[in-house]
């Protein structure tokens, strides 16, 4: 049987909020060890997803 996209999501991943502030999005990317995190609106929905690269570099220095 074929690879199927289901059989690689990540089920269990935190997803952040489109009210959310950039540091709380920041904090639940170091939390899960990701480079990447789901965006969901208040219903749910996906609205997009925000990666590392995409926030100010000033937030991701260590």
């Amino acid at each position: 049987a074929a690879l199927t996209v289901g059989d690689i999501l990540w089920a269990r991943t935190a997803a952040g909020h489109v009210s959310d502030a950039i540091h709380e999005t920041l904090e639940r990317l170091i939390a899960t060890a990701s480079d990447a995190l789901p965006i969901v609106d208040s219903d749910g929905n996906l609205a997009g997803v925000v990666l590392l690269d995409d926030l100010p570099p000033a937030l991701t220095e260590t």
